[in-house]
């Protein structure tokens, strides 16, 4: 299935849909509070989560590559999503850096 651009919150369906992927879950069932630790979402899923989001972003025509940084301190599928909005230039910033780049270097 592919993004709809016309998603209230597509990056958080992008996020979802990844995350689905990687977890062997339903997207659907996938809400932004979700805690991805309670998901089974450890490093390696985190880590193959953004390569998901890398190969469904370019299929879509523009690629986002996500921050190491992010993959460890995301606790919710929302605060992926947030990173994802930021790096998209999409309106809202991630509330973690303010931008993201370099995101979340400390």
């Amino acid at each position: 299935a592919r993004m709809n651009r016309h998603d209230p919150d597509p990056e958080l369906a992008l996020a979802a849909r990844a995350l689905a992927r990687v977890l062997d879950l339903e997207a659907a069932d996938l809400r932004a509070d979700s805690p991805l630790g309670d998901l089974g979402a450890d490093t390696v899923a985190r880590v193959l989560w953004a390569d998901v989001v890398e190969e469904l972003s370019g299929a879509e025509g523009a690629a986002v590559v996500v921050d190491d940084a992010v993959l460890r301190d995301a606790t919710t599928l929302g605060e992926l999503a947030e990173h994802l909005r930021a790096l998209r230039g999409a309106p809202g910033r991630c509330r973690r850096c303010g931008g993201c780049r370099p995101a979340h270097r400390r």
